[in-house]
């Protein structure tokens, strides 16, 4: 039997074995023919049967001449075609996981902003300001967020106390009165700026923890705002505020699909088909 070099290397060598270890029973004039005539032993990793095999020209990846070339070749085409499905297989996963959304895209403005639920903690009224609250909301940190917000008009201090609220996160800390504003409630608005407005602000469902984050369909509300810049997160904003609007049901939407938690919708107690501020 006669050793085809290109149809791979006999079991048990490495190529540096094979093109340097003088085995017994090998002819001097032709390393690569095996004389097994001479002394009765068998190539190195054959058994009698498969050399039986080998000299009858019977493929079988051991050895011999182009039928098992060939063979090795077939083989090692017939591998490579069933591996191929198995690595688009993990390329498509990604897909089925949902991609990350267009940079410029509106879910992408959206990804960008740290909303999360939270709870106000304490209330109280910012001095010599008749219409601003000093909050501080619990948004599952460490330490609670001050916020400032306009709520005088519409809640009652003790309606505040302990109420779940949805904030958002990492807008630009900004001072109103003298008093840093590090946060905002998002609040449901008719007639913003008029003197008939009225406002309700966002309330997670029931058991909602803080600090979590809603989901918009497949989108992780604020999935990509770890690192985010708050110095021009204002235009993020002013990308994504146009598309928040409460539904007939009274409940959150971003460009029509609910914002949800796992223990439901981000609702309103009334009012239907207006602007989220």
């Amino acid at each position: 039997g006669t050793w085809a070099p290109e149809g791979g290397l006999p079991p048990g060598h490495t190529q540096y074995s094979w093109n340097h270890a003088e085995v017994a029973g090998q002819n001097a004039l032709f390393s690569r023919t095996w004389d097994s005539t001479k002394n009765g032993e068998l190539p190195p990793g054959h058994t009698p049967f498969s050399w039986s095999r080998v000299m009858a020209g019977i493929g079988g990846g051991s050895g011999g001449g182009a039928g098992q070339v060939a063979s090795a070749k077939a083989s090692s085409s017939t591998a490579k075609a069933k591996a191929a499905p198995a690595a688009a297989k993990v390329k498509a996963a990604p897909a089925a996981s949902g991609e990350a959304p267009a940079e410029g895209s509106p879910e992408g403005a959206l990804a960008k902003l740290d909303i999360r639920c939270g709870r106000i903690k304490e209330c109280g009224r910012v001095p010599d300001a008749d219409s601003l609250y000093l909050l501080s909301v619990d948004v599952g940190e460490d330490k609670p967020r001050q916020v400032v917000s306009s709520l005088v008009k519409h809640y009652k201090e003790e309606e505040l106390k302990d109420r779940p609220v949805v904030v958002y996160c990492n807008i630009k800390p900004g001072k109103m009165r003298g008093y840093e504003s590090q946060a905002m409630v998002l609040a449901a608005t008719k007639d913003k700026g008029a003197d008939n407005e009225k406002c309700e602000l966002l309330a997670p469902p029931k058991g909602a923890k803080e600090g979590t984050r809603p989901m918009c369909g497949s989108l992780g509300v604020g999935s990509l705002s770890e690192g985010v810049s708050t110095k021009n997160i204002s235009k993020v904003w002013g990308q994504v505020q146009p598309l928040l609007q409460t539904n007939g049901g009274r409940e959150a939407t971003f460009n029509g699909t609910l914002m949800t938690l796992p223990e439901g919708p981000i609702t309103v107690d009334s009012l239907t088909d207006v602007g989220i501020y």
